[in-house]
């Protein structure tokens, strides 16, 4: 029987419609493997939970405001060492400290992922067998505390950076770090939807293409520990974790297979067993040295 023309058309576009709908990444939280609707109870358990991060910049930033000992301390070292009262070193400096973190964040996440201990915490986050945008905050209640010691610091020095430079009617570092945060938080949650989103080159060559994070979620052993990076493709290149745009055609899915995390219920998952794992090691390090 033929199908005439005009219902082959509508026919068409419909399975279109249909492709792109179920290309949502919202959509796929259904589809993917372990407790379903999971990611939505991660995302609702993350915004309920501590952000250490902003804490942190808070804190520094009532530090330095309230306590006048603190902010004439840290005021003579930018105006005599980092020379912060020149507008343009100022930004300077900001800018390099912001590099800095960067940097921190991308060492600190290939040790998630070459430690055991470490790489327990941080399968939670590959354990989606989906790119779900929601995923973007899908982390264990311990990683974020975990990978507090190595980038606090560096947080610490932004925020007294900014402080400084605010106190001083210098604003172009927080214009810089407004425009920074803006798209790094964009391109984080871009990274994991299902929308490929690829930058055209050169800008490639400085940043990390949103859909080159697929890569490193890939299930594609030739993919594993590659594109480090959020924001900057740099460090990848440099370090040589980098992977171009043409291996995304060879995905053949995401996450880890039988991942213990998608075998419980979310409470469960997201507040016991990360901790459980945790405790399992130190004991494993404890009964290994007492048996010398």
């Amino acid at each position: 029987m033929q199908i005439p023309k005009a219902y082959e058309v509508d026919l068409i576009r419909l399975v279109r419609w249909e492709i792109m709908f179920m290309n949502i990444s919202l959509l796929k939280i259904n589809i993917s493997e372990g407790f379903k609707f999971a990611d939505i109870f991660y995302y609702i358990f993350t915004l309920l939970g501590p952000k250490i991060f902003l804490l942190t910049r808070i804190s520094t930033l009532g530090l330095v405001i309230f306590n006048q000992k603190y902010r004439d301390f840290f005021h003579n070292i930018f105006q005599n060492v980092i020379f912060l009262n020149q507008f343009k070193g100022g930004l300077l400096i900001f800018i390099v400290a912001v590099l800095f973190a960067d940097f921190s964040k991308y060492l600190g996440h290939r040790m998630f992922h070459k430690f055991p201990a470490l790489w327990d915490q941080h399968e939670f986050h590959h354990s989606s067998t989906q790119m779900i945008i929601l995923n973007t905050v899908r982390f264990s209640v311990l990683e974020r505390p975990i990978e507090a010691f190595l980038v606090i610091p560096f947080i610490t020095v932004e925020t007294l950076i900014l402080t400084e430079s605010i106190n001083n009617n210098y604003l172009a570092p927080l214009i810089f770090y407004v425009v920074y945060q803006t798209f790094s938080i964009t391109n984080n949650y871009f990274g994991h939807s299902s929308k490929l989103f690829v930058y055209p080159k050169p800008l490639s060559y400085i940043f990390m293409s949103p859909s080159l994070h697929w890569i490193h979620h890939s299930s594609n052993p030739d993919h594993y520990d590659k594109n480090f990076g959020m924001i900057f493709s740099f460090w990848d290149r440099l370090f040589g974790t980098y992977l171009d745009e043409s291996n995304i055609k060879n995905i053949p899915g995401y996450g880890v297979n039988k991942s213990i995390y998608n075998k419980y219920n979310p409470f469960y998952t997201y507040y016991i067993l990360p901790i459980r794992l945790f405790l399992k090691r130190l004991y494993n390090i404890r009964f290994f040295r007492s048996s010398y």
